[in-house]
């Protein structure tokens, strides 16, 4: 049998274990990169296609600050539109991606969603 104490050390070390495993999920490194591919989206726009077998969210952040940036969610297999043409990608420098999967977002190391280029950041889940 187990002692009142016993019993509240234990309930304790279980609570702290589901809470360290929620933080654990909450976040996720950003380990997809590579599920992204530039191509034409017609009219000379560009598109960005998803590589991956899941489903990705793509924050795009121009290098100058001129125009460029956005969010996409892409499925698997399919392309979405930027809206910019590969001029205007050129003219802002060219666009530095942060590729989370679907569901999560980019955050820098103060968990502020990604607003610059060439920002360290990990995948949050948003909720």
């Amino acid at each position: 049998m187990l002692s009142l104490r016993r019993a509240t050390l234990l309930f304790a070390a279980l609570g702290f274990m589901g809470v360290d495993n929620a933080d654990a999920q909450q976040y996720v490194a950003p380990n997809y990169n590579n599920c992204v591919q530039l191509v034409d989206g017609g009219f000379g726009t560009i598109a960005i296609k998803n590589i991956c077998t899941i489903s990705i969210s793509v924050t795009t952040i121009p290098f100058r600050g001129e125009g460029g940036g956005g969010q996409l969610d892409i499925r698997p297999g399919s392309s979405q539109g930027t809206g910019s043409t590969w001029k205007e990608k050129a003219d802002a420098g060219g666009w530095d991606y942060y590729v989370c999967p679907r569901d999560y977002s980019p955050v820098d190391g103060n968990d502020r969603p990604i607003s610059k280029p060439n920002t360290q950041f990990h995948c949050k889940k948003m909720f």
